[in-house]
């Protein structure tokens, strides 16, 4: 009796752990990033992609901060004008890009944010198409 209560109570224990050590790994996932960690990891990725020089990584770090830092403040806009705002700081951020860059690094900037945009319209393909099958398998109400 005392043995079963002693296994028992070993195996919630353990349960237990497993239960906190996935939670603590999730967590970390779902924090939010600060504008500057935002911006690292955007020039850090266009460093290895692009073989940014120093200079170069500074620029695009400075710029995609100040892009994001402005973007926080636009919390309260409407939809529209939120657009706009977006659609004019987008030529903004490629203009700026194009001028820190290279024509090579320009050249495969644009050929990833191509592949990109790809990848992203499949996902938003294969998403509508779930949601598709979902509305045929209901049946009408009668």
């Amino acid at each position: 009796m005392m043995r079963k209560l002693n296994l028992t109570l070993a195996l919630m224990l353990i349960f237990g752990l497993f239960a906190v050590n996935s939670y603590a790994q999730n967590s970390d996932k779902n924090t939010r990033k600060t504008p500057e960690e935002k911006a690292e990891k955007m020039a850090k990725r266009m460093q290895e992609k692009l073989a940014l020089t120093d200079a170069q990584y500074k620029s695009v770090y400075q710029m995609a901060l100040s892009s994001i830092n402005e973007r926080q403040s636009w919390g309260t806009l409407d939809k529209d004008a939120l657009k706009e705002k977006m659609k004019k700081q987008r030529e903004n951020n490629r203009s700026q890009l194009q001028s820190i860059l290279t024509p090579d690094q320009w050249t495969k900037w644009e050929g990833m944010r191509k592949e990109m945009k790809g990848k992203h319209k499949d996902k938003e393909g294969k998403k509508h198409k779930s949601k598709d099958k979902i509305k045929k398998k209901e049946k009408p109400v009668k």
